[in-house]
């Protein structure tokens, strides 16, 4: 009786607009149960700020390995014995779906290379990319696509620069990341497009393994030389280095083109939040943890329960996928107040939402994401004083997990010639 689903519900989460009317859906479902299983998705949905917070802290009764598993075995077991890494990509826990002392053990290794510290430095470079990325736009003084000009190639540059990967690569591994994305979006896995990540898989992991050949015969001052060097002094597997380089490859640039063009799309929507966003960089730090609570670029959060478990109320069995979703306890008015408003001046910090997730597993690129996407904003609006966006209705990209644009096409309006920074302060050396 406990795994019956709401017809009503069941229907909004499958339909084919169900991005468009996602928070109606979530905020509805955060008031009828807000632990709900869902027999069309096959796993549990969490909605409350309360309940979604206590999963994201407990990995020890909720891990992050296995529930990738338990979608992959949904396909038929004829398409499964065709697929070259798939299954195993996922089986190998690594630092994304790993708990306990294996995962500390990781982490306190890739931690460094990504604290403010020793990410700061990268702050002016990202700066030139940004204004030599947006500068044809405001020369050319005609509509164009964000996305495709600024939100898309800068955090691609950025994650490949830091981690080491050659320019001629650039193209390469956003392919890969959206057959990742295509594949975990709907309620059952899909044959055709678990044979497309697979392929994508396999020449993804070779592109790694090579790289990190490459760096234990020659180190660098780069990520992949730091994985390389915990393989070769066994601090890590070969196994989890691939995994750690895989993932970072696809997040670190992917969580930060959703939150850069969300960012631009809801100031231009927002005009006295965007006045205010210009009026000095503590209000654009203040607008970027209002952005990340109102339409954070994670969605969802897949876990695995341990044991049989009491969640709100519900009774949860081991092994059942329970999946928190962080865009629905950001609306929830029990943790915020008007919760469906935008509205920098809540003055959030970063401990006042769960963008970035919570508790172990926090996100390991948060810091570069929150040096990166500012200054992205920073010079768009100096360069755009007058920009406009040419259609109000914001085009959601499908995947289930993600909330990012597709696309966000802009009037350039009036351009400035000699853009000022924020309150008129200028970064050294940009």
């Amino acid at each position: 009786m406990r795994r019956q689903g709401i017809p009503e519900i069941e229907e909004a989460l499958g339909a084919p607009d169900f991005q468009d009317h996602m928070h109606e859906v979530f905020a509805e479902l955060r008031s009828r149960a807000p632990v709900y299983w869902s027999p069309s998705l096959n796993y549990w949905l969490v909605t409350r700020f309360d309940l979604v917070e206590e999963v994201l802290r407990n990995p020890a009764d909720y891990s992050s390995g296995g529930a990738e598993e338990d979608y992959i075995r949904r396909l038929p077991t004829e398409v499964i014995e065709r697929l070259r890494i798939l299954p195993n990509h996922f089986r190998h826990p690594g630092l994304i779906h790993s708990d306990g002392a294996k995962h500390t053990a990781l982490r306190r290794i890739v931690n460094p290379s990504f604290t403010p510290a020793a990410l700061a430095p990268l702050a002016a470079d990202i700066r030139r990319e940004v204004i030599a990325l947006l500068e044809p736009a405001r020369l050319a003084g005609e509509p164009f696509d964000l996305v495709e000009t600024l939100a898309k190639p800068l955090p691609v540059k950025v994650i490949a620069g830091l981690l080491g990967v050659g320019a001629d690569a650039l193209d390469r591994f956003p392919g890969w990341s959206v057959q990742l994305a295509r594949f975990f979006t709907g309620p059952l896995p899909q044959p055709a497009i678990a044979h497309d990540l697979d392929g994508a898989l396999v020449e993804w992991r070779e592109f790694v393994c090579d790289l990190l050949d490459r760096r234990a015969a020659e180190p660098r001052d780069d990520f992949i030389s730091v994985v390389a060097g915990a393989i070769g002094d066994g601090r890590m597997t070969s196994g989890d280095g691939i995994a750690i380089v895989v993932h970072a490859l696809q997040a670190g640039h992917e969580t930060s083109t959703n939150l850069m063009a969300t960012s631009i799309h809801l100031l231009l929507m927002h005009s006295e939040q965007l006045e205010l966003a210009r009026s000095g960089p503590q209000w654009l730090d203040y607008a970027i943890e209002e952005i990340l609570r109102f339409e954070a670029p994670a969605v969802n959060g897949r876990r695995r329960a341990t044991r049989p478990l009491t969640l709100g109320g519900r009774s949860i069995e081991s092994g059942d996928t329970v999946v928190v979703n962080i865009a629905a306890a950001h609306r929830d008015p029990a943790q915020y107040p008007d919760p469906e408003r935008f509205d920098i001046t809540r003055r959030l910090t970063k401990a006042d939402h769960m963008g970035f997730g919570r508790g172990p597993h926090f996100c390991l690129g948060a810091s570069l994401a929150r040096l990166e996407v500012p200054i992205a904003v920073e010079e768009f609006l100096a360069r755009f004083p007058g920009a406009t966006p040419v259609s109000g209705t914001p085009l959601w990209k499908a995947p289930r997990d993600q909330r990012g644009l597709a696309e966000l096409w802009g009037e350039p309006g009036g351009t400035s010639a000699e853009p000022e920074r924020l309150g008129g302060v200028a970064e050294q050396g940009a």
